[in-house]
């Protein structure tokens, strides 16, 4: 039989059992909904963190609590009476409490930034594993999740994830080389946020991450991924020649290697941001490129020309550098230096870039008007 309750008795137990449930269901909740942005809460909601099952422990704590309440703490049980039944409230309040506390940390572990990368990498990994791709909705969800995450440490955890997927990709047998594209997007969205960018250091890593792509793809059967991985280096490389500074520009110009459109976006970057250190070294880059292989004839060097024409059209000293090169090595060109720069002004306008055909147009006219 039920220990007999009395009217105070009843009146507090409400009042406590209340008190529970209303921290239960609903502090946690809200502290949640306040704690994380709205975007990483949809991404925590897409990637399978449940909060249901949350709400489902702490109504069965409370339902557990409330029995123990009735059998256990009821101030006519003789056993518990006086200081000892104070005693043991509060010993069982605090229990229920540190019950219910305990899956609300879970949670809030699993939807943190480090644990929702972690999580998206293991379900990606095991993904490809099973099926032969990589779900592009997690890549993406991941994708949002470096860009909203601050420089440093949380968006190297980031990239750390995109590294992973990417190295148990390209070395699984399925691999054909053009599996890996949103991981691509995705590390260059982590980095170049426009409201929260990724530091030198970040910079620097990413950029690691995609040349290992990069060169591991090379030998694939596809080379989407190689091409995208080196069209990504670009593109960061203007990104860290316009936001970042001069040595990582540099570092990244250094990693193109023989990649010379990412090379002319650079220093185009460079160029027209007045970083003059960058896109000298990247135009001196593209010089030795294209004498190394013997690339001065027509059809060829459409790089090192739409690069070299902008800086005759910046004027001033980047127009006495300009000059020199073809004071220099316009007779090395083939069949004439004329004619390469209106291979490249054609080539510059097929591609819709219009400024570079621009500039290679009056580049074009200032060597008609030397040779008359």
């Amino acid at each position: 039989m039920p220990p007999e309750l009395n009217e105070a008795w009843v009146t507090t137990y409400v009042q406590i059992l209340i008190a529970l449930l209303v921290f239960a269901l609903g502090m946690p909740p809200l502290i949640y909904q306040l704690s994380l942005p709205r975007e990483i809460g949809r991404v925590a909601q897409r990637q399978g963190v449940k909060a249901w099952e949350y709400v489902l422990f702490a109504v069965s704590a409370s339902v557990l609590a409330s029995f123990a309440f009735i059998w256990l703490l009821n101030p006519t049980n003789s056993c518990l009476a006086g200081k000892t039944w104070g005693c043991a409230g509060a010993a069982m309040v605090t229990g229920v409490v540190i019950l219910i506390s305990v899956p609300w940390v879970r949670i809030m572990l699993q939807s943190s930034p480090e644990g929702l990368a972690e999580r998206i990498c293991r379900s990606s990994v095991r993904g490809f594993a099973r099926t032969g791709e990589l779900a592009e909705w997690r890549l993406m969800d991941l994708a949002v999740l470096g860009a909203w995450c601050t420089a440093g440490e949380e968006k190297d955890r980031v990239l750390d994830s995109f590294s992973a997927i990417a190295v148990q990709v390209q070395s699984s047998k399925r691999y054909t080389g053009a599996e890996l594209v949103e991981v691509i997007r995705g590390i260059e969205a982590t980095l170049s946020s426009r409201d929260r960018p990724g530091s030198d250091p970040n910079l620097t890593a990413g950029c690691s991450i995609l040349a290992s792509i990069r060169q591991r793809g090379a030998s694939a059967v596809s080379d989407r991924d190689s091409v995208e991985a080196g069209r990504a280096i670009g593109r960061l490389g203007s990104f860290a020649s316009t936001y970042l500074s001069d040595s990582t520009a540099f570092a990244l110009l250094q990693s193109l290697g023989n990649d010379r459109s990412a090379t002319f976006d650079l220093g185009l970057a460079a160029l027209g941001t007045d970083r003059f250190f960058i896109a000298l070294a990247a135009l001196s880059q593209l010089e030795s490129l294209e004498e190394r292989d013997r690339n001065l004839v027509a059809g060829k060097s459409y790089e090192l020309l739409g690069l070299l024409a902008h800086f005759w059209a910046k004027g001033g000293s980047s127009r006495k550098r300009a000059e020199a090169f073809m004071d220099l090595s316009a007779d090395s060109f083939e069949p004439s230096f004329g004619e390469c720069v209106r291979a490249a002004q054609s080539y510059h306008y097929q591609v819709a870039l219009y400024a570079t055909s621009d500039r290679l147009e009056e580049l074009l006219a200032r060597v008609r008007k030397g040779t008359q």
